[in-house]
């Protein structure tokens, strides 16, 4: 509020390129539109539009690009007069050098140093832009005329920085929002909706995404395909250790019971989805695979024992309570300062130590309580279908046999 209130009354001074008044450290921007073009002057007006219409949207503050306006200059441009005398830009530009720059006359040599002797004009002229117009410019054929007969000259701001990407000119346009009013994905939403297509035909831009946007997306699409992968290789390894194809479903089921954890704790704390969860996920999911291991295993070391399937599961439980909840206590206490840190380089890495936190502290309980309804459910569907192929193979086994009868039968009704 203080921060909002702090915005809100604070007066814009033409001269200032970006204000950011921002209610804690960030390591990085909430949202980012990228501009392409080939003219740095339009991507600029197409920037300073594009700021005005997103400040419109309530709860978005900090609105700035990246292509900040430089010191004041001139800029001179050849009328019909100046050209048809002869004259070209870049000996304009070469007589206005000499004179403001100085022109080297001669370099001696005094005892160890190098002295270079230049002609200037007189410092209150050069200091004096009102003496700009009536400068002498030479023509080719020798005349002397003033500045301002041969040449227009306008004063404005240059571009300070201009940036690339792939060859083409850049701009970004980056903002901070408030979460409980706008997310950053619904400000992007707004602006490919209601602004870019504008924008567009009106400057001659195009958007695309920024180099760490498009980082992100890359490195998303390929965590994507590898989870399913790792699930893939876990359950193989499950089946080969248990030697059963049902009883690593068992184990996997645990899985999802610890994502939800993750993403109750990326709720609660106001964090978003980027690839630093999805690496906690990952680490995740192979703490609570352990866990759930631990308690199948000695359930199956009891069912090997002759031990009733309802009296197995509650000894395992008990006696993989201490052990369960040690291998996930001793793992959050290792994170829980990292999900706390607020330097910028520490909070890039508060997602996967939220993922891992909340998911064990989450995941754990429901171990405790799914995995053995799982084990039950898994044990008596086994039983049923030990006897119903017990059934059935007795069934086969005390059939009549078939009466055969050949071709030749069949056909004339008696045996020859």
């Amino acid at each position: 509020e203080f921060a909002a209130a702090w915005r809100r009354d604070v007066e814009r001074a033409p001269f200032v390129d970006a204000l950011v008044i921002a209610r804690e450290r960030s390591w990085s921007s909430d949202f980012s539109i990228l501009l392409k073009g080939t003219d740095a002057a339009a991507l600029k007006r197409a920037a300073d539009e594009l700021i005005s219409e997103l400040a419109t949207l309530d709860g978005v503050s900090n609105l700035r690009d990246n292509l900040p306006w430089g010191k004041a200059q001139w800029l001179l441009s050849l009328t019909p007069a100046g050209r048809s005398l002869g004259l070209s830009a870049a000996e304009l530009g070469r007589q206005l050098r000499a004179a403001y720059d100085g022109h080297r006359i001669q370099i001696f040599q005094d005892r160890e140093n190098e002295m270079e002797v230049r002609l200037t004009l007189p410092e209150t002229e050069r200091s004096d832009p009102s003496r700009l117009g009536s400068f002498p410019v030479k023509t080719p054929e020798g005349e002397m005329l003033p500045l301002a007969a041969v040449a227009n000259i306008e004063a404005r701001r240059g571009i300070d920085a201009i940036r690339h990407h792939n060859t083409e000119r850049t701009l970004t346009v980056r903002g901070d929002v408030d979460f409980d009013v706008i997310s950053g994905a619904e400000v992007v939403a707004h602006f490919n909706k209601h602004i870019r297509a504008g924008l567009g035909e009106k400057h001659g831009v195009y958007t695309g995404l920024d180099e760490r946007s498009l980082a992100q997306r890359e490195a998303t699409s390929a965590l994507a395909i590898q989870f399913p992968v790792a699930l893939a290789l876990i359950y193989l390894v499950l089946a080969w250790i248990f030697a059963s194809w049902s009883w690593p479903l068992a184990v996997m089921a645990a899985i999802p019971l610890g994502l939800t954890g993750a993403l109750l704790g990326h709720v609660l704390l106001g964090l978003r989805i980027n690839p630093m969860s999805i690496l906690g996920l990952f680490t995740l999911t192979g703490v609570i695979v352990n866990d759930a291991i631990i308690l199948v295993t000695t359930y199956k070391r009891l069912l090997a024992a002759s031990a009733p399937a309802g009296r197995a599961i509650e000894d395992a439980v008990c006696r993989r309570l201490r052990p369960v909840l040690l291998t996930s206590l001793t793992t959050m206490a290792g994170l829980f300062p990292l999900m706390l840190e607020q330097a910028p380089i520490g909070a890039m890495f508060k997602p996967l130590a939220a993922a891992i936190c909340f998911g064990l502290l989450y995941g754990t309980l429901l171990v405790l309580v799914v995995i053995p309804v799982l084990l039950s459910l898994l044990t008596t569907a086994n039983a049923k279908l030990a006897d119903a192929r017990a059934r059935w193979a007795g069934a086969l086994r005390n059939a009549p046999p078939k009466r055969r009868t050949s071709r030749f039968q069949d056909a004339q009704g008696a045996a020859p």
